[in-house]
This record gives structure tokens, C-alpha cells and sequence, in this order.
């Protein structure tokens, strides 16, 4: 009987040794599984519009919904799903006029918020009405699409814009005249209200290198 004590009274010591045992090794296992994940600059992902932008009806401050076409995943790690919503902000709006002017919004997607609860900072980098029009992963910044690895490499491409800035010297002179011209004339056709539909494809460029815990 009192070998039976014993060992119930062992079993039960042991049992609460592994628990405590658990419960104290549970913050290294999860410090130990925690990963820094890098978002470099210039990636691009591809949203979505929920719903119709309009010159004719928008308003400064409202919200633009977009939806995350593709997950962003870094180093086999899916970051952000398809399918999350985020809300741009329309910051301005010119209604379409006679004499041609068009209408205009002009919005913006500052930042998004990442699983860790930072926020990277974002640009829009283009919209069109396609919904299957292709986001580069990547958008290429100037200095490679100028093909230079620094800016003072740019001054050797002077020349063939000196040829442009000539050109441009030759046409000036003739503008007052242009000018002149269109203000003498009317145009009685209503401008064009901005218009993009549903499903229309945003491409959204990370404006910034960020470090995601993960």
C-alpha cells in the first residue's frame, strides 16, 4: 500500500515537473520560431477596386477600397492573403466642365499594415480599367532604368538631352502664338468625367525597405 503511495505520489511529482517544465520552455520555442522577414523597395503588388472611382460623385476624404489580388510572400512566407481589403483615400476631385476640361481624382494609398502591426509606407503607382492587366513584382527605379548605378552617371547622358532641350528652344518662341489661338477660339464640348471601373487593376509600389517579425 504504501509502495502504491509512492508511486502515485512520484507520477504526479513527475507530471507537474514536465508542466512546469513546458510552461517555462514555451517562450524560448516561440522566441526560437520568430523570423525577420525583409520587404524590399519597390516591390509591386496588384490590387483591385471594389467599386466604381468617379469624378462625378467622389469626394475629398472618401475611402477607395482595394483588394489584394496576389499574397505577398516573402522567402516562402505568405505575408499579406489575396483577397484582404485596404481603403485609399481620395485627397482631391475636379468635376468635368465645358470648354473641354476633364474631370480628375486624385487618391492615395499611403501605407499598409503588416501581420506584425507596423506599417510600410506605399505609392500608387499606376490604375487602369483592365482587371487582368499584369503587376510587375518589381517596379525599376530611374537609376536602373537609366541603366547607371549613380546619379553623376546620368550627367553623360547630357548630350542626347541637350538635343531635346534644343528642340524645345525652337518651338517656345511659337507658344504665345498657339495660346493666342485656342483663347480666340471656344470649345463647347463637356469634358470627360474620370471614370474607372470595378475591378479596375492598381498597381501599388512598396515605397520603402522594412524589416516584418514574423
Amino acid at each position: 500500500m504504501i509502495r502504491k503511495i509512492l508511486v502515485v505520489t512520484l507520477s504526479l511529482s513527475l507530471l507537474a515537473s514536465q508542466a512546469v517544465a513546458q510552461q517555462a520552455g514555451q517562450p524560448a520555442v516561440a522566441g526560437a520560431k520568430a523570423r525577420k522577414l525583409k520587404l524590399h523597395r519597390h516591390t509591386g503588388l496588384k490590387f483591385n477596386l471594389v467599386q466604381p472611382l468617379s469624378s462625378a460623385t467622389a469626394k475629398p476624404g472618401d475611402d477607395v477600397p482595394l483588394k489584394l489580388a496576389n499574397p505577398l510572400v516573402i522567402d516562402g512566407v505568405t505575408v499579406l492573403q489575396a483577397g484582404e481589403v485596404v481603403n485609399a483615400k481620395v485627397v482631391k476631385v475636379k468635376k468635368a466642365r465645358s470648354s473641354c476640361n476633364n474631370g480628375e481624382v486624385q487618391w492615395k494609398l499611403e501605407n499598409l499594415t503588416m501581420p506584425d502591426s507596423t506599417q510600410v509606407k506605399t505609392s500608387i503607382h499606376f490604375a487602369a480599367p483592365d482587371p487582368n492587366l499584369k503587376v510587375p513584382a518589381r517596379f525599376v527605379p530611374w537609376k536602373e532604368a537609366l541603366d547607371v548605378d549613380n546619379w553623376w552617371e546620368a550627367i553623360l547622358l547630357i548630350p542626347g538631352f541637350a538635343l531635346i532641350v534644343v528642340g524645345y528652344a525652337v518651338l517656345l518662341p511659337l507658344a504665345p502664338i498657339v495660346l493666342l489661338a485656342y483663347a480666340g477660339s471656344s470649345c463647347g464640348v463637356p469634358g470627360n468625367e474620370f471614370q474607372l471601373p470595378a475591378g479596375a487593376t492598381v498597381g501599388v509600389e512598396i515605397s520603402e525597405n522594412h524589416t516584418i517579425q514574423y
